[in-house]
């Protein structure tokens, strides 16, 4: 695995990353993202606390989500360049990962993991748009690559205070880190490294100041979000065994070509896999498949990354069970797959699939496994085999996933300019019509790109009105009283006529 292979691979990786980012969703949460980021490196404002909590009237313990957000935004105040940057860092933590896998698993399997890198379907897709999920993967990466080198040299002063930092100021960017904090401490006492500990103490205090603003905040209001954190907590909706085994599925699922999830959910809510294939999933998953180009490939990948995954995990087991010890690799899947449980039991929502994503990188351990127990006799044939199958799969599911996503990047760009051209000053409202979530998104377009505010006067008359549909929706049928103005791959813009 030289330099140019890695280079190459980090690259292509790239390049498909940022195709996904300007076809990727542009809503309402990647809108308030960017917005607040961008008015933050302004200087325009300064925010205390973090985003909303999904469910609830909590935000998270302080804004340095926030400030990750204002990097790009410090070159660029485009919303493609924080796409760019989310698939920058993304290749930073595939750089991460692949060294700690060469360093205990050897430069085969690493060079393996680097070509998977470049198209699996979940790292591409928690990479594409400014979102709190999709910086998990370069976090989960960094906080292993640090804990491997400590491991492999206790003595070393930087990964320790950054380590200590990571562990604190973490739970700002989102609560599930958590789980990269038992991750760490898990492998550190495992192997009983005896770590700096005046450095990941002065790390800790590091990222301790990080919660300034935030304790500013809480002083001011007696506490408030804290109490609103608590209480979501509280709330949590009742356990299942079907819901927790669904997660292990979601895990074991972010490295396969199955999108069933992303297909039928999104990118962020629960969903039960036992429910969807107990149902309609192989009808679902077969029309999809079809329509993405090659039903018998994206079928015959689907079964084989399944196979992969779960003889992956059986070669684990047997080898801790012959050596009678484990690995750092290994051991990080062990925990992770305990923490799954831990937090699925702590947690206030109900089968969230982000509380497996958090540890995406572990995910392709047990098929990076079975490539590494193939023999070398076999294994110039075999690999190349399972890697083009996999990866041409990857490509068509991905090209159908995306291109099927309605409020990219350019279509949102596209209606808010057409509005500001059509309303030539003129009195005006807005309808959200079929996409009614994407209003927040033109509002904080109109402000922050075209500098006007996009304040319509929803009862002047008379008043330009302005609807916009799916594509989908608008060719149902005619709508008397209608006028398309901007017709886009998946949107319709279209004025009331008075």
């Amino acid at each position: 695995m030289g330099v140019a292979f890695t280079g190459a691979c980090l690259l292509a990786g790239f390049l498909v990353r940022a195709w996904g980012g300007w076809h990727g969703y542009f809503a309402d949460d990647e809108s308030l993202f960017w917005a607040t980021g961008v008015q933050l490196a302004r200087g325009e404002i300064f925010p205390l606390v973090g985003p909303p909590i999904s469910g609830s009237p909590a935000g998270l313990p302080g804004p340095l989500f926030y400030w990750v957000c204002a990097l790009p935004a410090l070159v660029s105040p485009h919303p493609y360049a924080q796409s760019l940057f989310y698939a920058l860092l993304s290749q930073l933590g595939v750089l991460a990962f692949a060294a700690i896998v060469r360093r205990w698993w050897g430069l085969r399997t690493a060079a393996v993991f680097l070509a998977l890198s470049i198209a699996m379907p979940y790292l591409v897709a928690y990479a594409d748009r400014i979102w709190a999920g999709n910086l998990f993967f370069p976090l989960a990466a960094l906080v292993a690559w640090l804990t491997s080198r400590l491991v492999a040299r206790p003595t070393r002063r930087a990964e320790a205070f950054v380590l200590g930092a990571l562990a604190v100021a973490m739970p700002q960017l989102h609560l599930s880190t958590v789980h990269l904090v038992l991750l760490a401490g898990v492998a550190l006492l495992a192997f009983r490294v005896r770590v700096s500990f005046r450095w990941l103490v002065a790390g800790a205090v590091v990222g301790a100041l990080f919660y300034t603003p935030y304790l500013v905040h809480e002083l001011r209001t007696g506490f408030s979000n804290t109490l609103a954190i608590r209480a979501h907590a509280a709330g949590a909706p009742e356990r299942t065994v079907s819901a927790l085994g669904s997660l292990y599925a979601s895990f074991f699922g972010l490295a396969t070509t199955d999108l069933s999830y992303l297909f039928a959910r999104g990118y962020w809510y629960s969903f039960n896999h036992f429910t969807f294939w107990k149902g309609n999933g192989v009808a679902t998953m077969s029309q999809l498949y079809e329509q993405a180009g090659s039903r018998p490939v994206l079928w015959l990948s689907h079964g084989l990354t399944w196979l992969l995954q779960l003889c992956g995990l059986v070669v684990l087991i047997v080898r801790v069970f012959r050596r009678r010890r484990v690995d750092l690799p290994t051991l990080f899947l062990f925990v992770a797959l305990a923490d799954i449980t831990a937090l699925y039991l702590l947690s206030g929502k109900s089968g969230y699939v982000h509380y497996t994503t958090i540890v995406l990188p572990l995910a392709l351990l047990p098929m990076l496994a079975v490539f590494r127990a193939i023999p070398r006799r076999a294994w110039r044939f075999a690999a190349p085999a399972l890697l083009a199958v996999v990866l041409s799969a990857s490509g068509l599911v991905l090209h159908h996933f995306y291109l099927g996503l309605e409020g990219t990047i350019p279509d949102q760009l596209a209606i808010v300019r057409r509005v500001h051209q059509e309303r030539a000053g003129r009195p005006w409202a807005f309808v959200g019509g079929s996409q009614w979530i994407f209003g927040n998104a033109y509002a904080r377009l109109s402000d922050v790109l075209e500098k006007t505010p996009w304040t319509p006067q929803a009862t002047a008359a008379p008043a330009d009105t302005f609807v916009v549909f799916t594509r989908k929706d608008w060719d149902v049928g005619p709508r008397p009283g209608l006028v398309p103005i901007e017709v886009l791959p998946h949107l319709v813009l279209t004025r009331v006529v008075r």
